[in-house]
């Protein structure tokens, strides 16, 4: 089997947003915290107007904000902009006992289990080599719902983990 793409902007951005509640860097508790704090930061606004304690909680809520907005709304597409391979024609060749991996810059040979698992979500599946590191294809490349099926028949035969998850 083999595969041919670029990926857009909006895509990869999309794929690693999604990518960071799928590893959990983000979580959905963690956005129920923030929207608590808020809650409660405002509560204090209200009954006790500028006390201490809505003050460290402002800042605390400050703090938090703006990393979870450079993590999850500006990282990703810094990440596009500034690493070329992401911008690059991709040429995957998917063998019985290797994957053949190919960019401008990259000309590789992996065995199958170089990677640690495969997860899917609606329109992508990353092959993951480690926490932070994974090839990402979108589903878009493919023909049809066999040539899907078949790949990911290709990772579970051929990957001797046989780790598979399929997110929402």
């Amino acid at each position: 089997m083999i595969i041919n793409f670029k990926y857009t902007r909006d895509e990869y951005i999309k794929s690693r947003r999604k990518y960071l509640f799928m590893n959990k860097t983000v979580k959905k508790l963690d956005l129920i915290l923030i929207g608590l704090l808020i809650l409660f930061t405002l509560y204090l606004f209200i009954n006790n107007g500028f006390s201490t304690m809505s003050i460290v909680l402002s800042v605390l809520l400050f703090v938090v904000s703006v990393i979870f907005a450079v993590l999850y709304i500006f990282q990703p597409g810094m990440f596009y902009d500034k690493i070329d391979k992401f911008k690059q024609q991709y040429h995957l060749e998917f063998r019985d006992n290797k994957i053949l991996f190919k960019t401008n810059d990259i000309n590789s040979e992996l065995e199958w289990n170089f990677y640690e698992a495969l997860w899917e979500n609606e329109n992508f599946f990353y092959i993951i080599h480690s926490k932070e590191m994974y090839t990402l294809i979108p589903k878009r490349v493919f023909n049809n719902e066999m040539e899907i099926i078949e790949f990911r028949n290709l990772f579970m035969k051929y990957n001797d983990k046989k780790i598979y998850k399929r997110f929402k």
